[in-house]
């Protein structure tokens, strides 16, 4: 009885921090957060896990494909100008993420979102947002 208890036990325990993984990575985002601006990170900001930009340029028959995604350390941005060259990539800190995401939730609020500014951005949210994963925001 004393090892299906010690194994019960132990799947339990080893859940936990399962789930306290993912937490720790919000919880950090959110003291950084705190820590960088004074404020609290909102629920948006916290929910944007990748951004992508698309431009086609009629003028110079290129287009210019742009995304940032977040990761465990910050986010990688790829670019890449698909006429002209390959990807090139960025790694950017938890820092520079934070900027980034605190720039553009206050570019929406400033611009009013998708009807002010025509362009294609996409941002894809985790789950914990209430609307859908994936939506055009400008």
């Amino acid at each position: 009885m004393n090892k299906i208890a010690t194994l019960a036990a132990t799947i339990l325990l080893a859940l936990l921090l399962l789930g306290c993984k993912e937490d720790t990575e919000e919880t950090k985002l959110k003291k950084e957060y705190k820590k960088k601006f004074d404020a609290p990170i909102s629920d948006f900001e916290l929910s944007i896990e990748r951004v992508e930009y698309y431009y086609w340029d009629n003028k110079y028959n290129a287009d210019l494909n742009m995304s940032i995604t977040r990761t465990a350390t910050g986010a990688v941005a790829k670019y890449m100008i698909k006429s002209y060259g390959p990807e090139y990539e960025l790694k950017l800190d938890t820092q520079e993420w934070l900027d980034f995401v605190n720039t553009l939730h206050k570019l929406i609020k400033v611009t009013g979102g998708r009807d002010t500014i025509k362009s294609d951005v996409m941002l894809y949210l985790n789950d914990k947002w209430e609307l859908d994963n994936t939506i055009c925001c400008f």
